[in-house]
């Protein structure tokens, strides 16, 4: 009897640790700048046709990315980073096994709107911080710093209430994590192993003609390959960036800390090394003194580093640099 009853269990699904569900939310804010950085290397073969691609980046990602989190959250019942560490949305509500209508575009529209919206602002402000006004205060000028501030109040806000709720969460108080999924009335939980789906070795029996069960009438196969390229992609782009680190701060530690540089002596219009008018003039680029050619380079090929500093250098960081016409 136990057995035939086990499907109908309340025992509630078990909720993701905090470290998996920070994990998911890196993951997603680090899909649009790798993008962009792909992007960029397509826009530099041909900057003429593909500048303008550049320009609406912002624009062109929105479709993107609304696409992509409408796929999973219709298929998988989770946005594209949650599906990739194995959770899903449920409703708060507990009235059935999916989300409701409601819930998915509500879920949808704070996955892809808010972050746009919130990255325009901040853009905006950006632009009005970096301008020049006049020294007198005008009523524009003034509306302009309240509304700066107004979006900063926003955003510390914003960041002071996803910690609350970090906070809370962790108690085991809130079974939302953050407050975009309390506003939308889910939560995440662990997804169940589906026997139905589709995995990599499935794809790959197709291709090779080995999986009779999967047919291009009864399943989308190019799109499930495009999204399985997509998290193989995304872990990628979470390999590097952990690479990065991991190796910019090994850099960053096997060098000691350099001592100030030495104060030359020697007036600023004579060459440091000979202490003459200066012939040929090139400055080091690691240091910025400027020496005669011959002195520097001569002594450059013998020690390797500047005479002044003591910073490792060579010929290559010369700058050969021409009179003005005042000097002429």
């Amino acid at each position: 009897m136990a057995e035939n009853a086990a499907h109908i269990s309340t025992i509630p699904q078990a909720k993701p640790t905090i470290f998996e569900v920070v994990a998911q939310e890196s993951l997603l804010a680090t899909l649009k700048p790798s993008l962009r950085i792909l992007c960029e290397a397509v826009v530099g073969t041909n900057p003429e046709r593909y500048r303008k691609f550049l320009a609406f980046y912002d624009e062109l990602y929105l479709l993107f990315d609304c696409f992509l989190q409408h796929h999973y959250l219709k298929t998988s019942q989770a946005s594209f980073s949650e599906a990739f560490y194995g959770l899903k949305r449920i409703s708060n509500k507990g009235d059935g096994p999916g989300l409701s209508t409601r819930e998915r575009y509500l879920s949808l529209a704070l996955l892809v709107g808010f972050p746009y919206l919130r990255h325009k602002l901040q853009e905006l402000t950006n632009n009005i911080q970096t301008k020049t006004y006049a020294t007198h205060l005008t009523a524009v000028t003034r509306c302009l710093q309240y509304f700066v501030k107004g979006v900063k109040t926003l955003n510390l806000s914003f960041e002071c209430l996803k910690l609350y709720y970090y906070l809370r969460y962790l108690s085991g108080h809130y079974s939302s994590h953050s407050p975009l999924l309390a506003l939308a009335g889910v939560q995440l939980v662990y997804q169940k192993h589906d026997p139905s789906k589709i995995t990599w070795k499935d794809l790959f029996n197709f291709v090779r003609g080995r999986n009779q069960n999967i047919t291009l009438h009864s399943f989308p196969i190019f799109v499930n390959l495009l999204m399985k390229s997509l998290e193989m992609i995304a872990f990628f782009i979470q390999f590097l960036k952990w690479w990065h680190t991991d190796e910019l701060r090994t850099k960053l530690n096997i060098y000691p800390i350099p001592k100030p540089p030495t104060v030359c002596k020697a007036p600023l219009d004579k060459c440091p090394l000979c202490l003459k008018q200066r012939k040929i003039e090139v400055a080091l680029q690691t240091s910025g003194y400027v020496f005669c050619y011959n002195c520097i380079k001569h002594w450059l090929e013998s020690n390797k580093r500047c005479p002044i500093t003591n910073t490792p250098s060579s010929v290559h960081d010369l700058i050969r640099l021409y009179p003005t016409e005042d000097e002429c």
